[in-house]
């Protein structure tokens, strides 16, 4: 149906002048079984239709072809039926991102679908959470869909910008795909510079320790502990030097911070030279976790070579 919108407070009776809104209007209405229902109603905008009047619009329809045509003095415009496309677009117009997603997400909607696809409308939708600052929810959105190297960088680079990489660090993919060594450093430094050793510490007992600069992020990790000597640093540091094959200097910081976790590391990696050295920090440590290791291992820490040591350091 072609319209104009009338205001309330308009004289009826002055029908042939042109009201306030001079554009014309198309209503869509749905009959029902005991009435009619409006589905849409949309401005139209025609060439010069300040100047018109109700009277110098026509609505023409071609059966054959499905198509509308609105005719007015100056212009005339076709109107078709909407495509998937049309009411994806539309929706996201609305930002109503998440009904779009959710009527994408058949097979037969999929195949519909030629610009809009999934894909495209969650990358939309994750720009749409980032501009309005739910960092949380576009982090979710970034681990829901496939995102290629590329998005995940671009989308990493925002977040750290931003400063609200904690919103992401859990989702950031180490393999399928595997980022720029770059991106993963970036991460591990930022978490560095902010001082948040437990996330940095997480992340590289999580990531392989190959697809980032060890070296590099190791002598980073040293120059900032030598300003701060915290503790969570410090097992940070063991672990890297763990990942280097230097084990003798990860056993070190295990035994001069008292953690108990120097034991399962010693067997681990057969260091009972370094446990024949520090016999006395670690029963000092734990006397009964230390003699276990002594009985269990009697092959490689003789006890009298031990008590010998011992006694002689008494």
């Amino acid at each position: 149906m072609l319209c104009y919108e009338k205001p309330e407070h308009e004289d009826s009776k002055d029908e042939l002048n042109a009201p306030e809104d001079t554009r014309p209007y198309i209503r869509v209405i749905a009959a029902q079984p005991d009435s009619f229902e409006e589905n849409s109603l949309d401005a139209v905008t025609i060439k010069e239709h300040e100047r018109c009047l109700p009277r110098d619009y026509r609505l023409d329809f071609v059966a054959d072809e499905d198509l509308f045509f609105i005719l007015g003095p100056k212009d005339i415009i076709k109107a078709s039926q909407r495509s998937f496309d049309d009411h994806i677009k539309w929706l996201i117009e609305r930002s109503e991102f998440e009904e779009a997603l959710d009527e994408l997400k058949s097979s037969s909607s999929q195949k519909e679908a030629k610009i809009f696809t999934y894909q495209v409308v969650a990358l939309k939708y994750i720009e749409f959470l980032i501009v309005s600052k739910q960092y949380k929810e576009a982090a979710d959105w970034c681990s829901k869909i496939k995102l290629d190297v590329r998005n995940w960088e671009e989308k990493i680079l925002i977040f750290a910008k931003d400063g609200k990489l904690e919103e992401i660090y859990e989702k950031i993919p180490s393999s399928q795909p595997t980022l720029s060594p770059v991106i993963y450093e970036k991460v591990l430094n930022e978490f560095l510079r902010l001082r948040n050793y437990h996330v940095f510490k997480y992340l590289i007992t999580k990531w392989p320790c190959d697809i980032y600069d060890l070296k590099c992020i190791t002598s980073v990790v040293l120059d900032v502990q030598s300003k701060d000597n915290n503790q969570t640093l410090l097992k940070s540091l063991a672990i890297l030097y763990e990942y280097q094959k230097l084990l003798d200097k990860s056993f070190v910081i295990y035994i001069n911070l008292g953690d108990q976790a120097v034991f399962d590391f010693l067997v681990k990696h057969n260091l009972y030279e370094c446990a024949f050295e520090n016999i006395i920090q670690l029963i000092e440590l734990d006397k009964d976790k230390a003699i276990g290791v002594l009985v269990d291992n009697v092959d490689k820490l003789p006890v009298k070579r031990c008590l010998l040591y011992t006694s002689r350091r008494g």
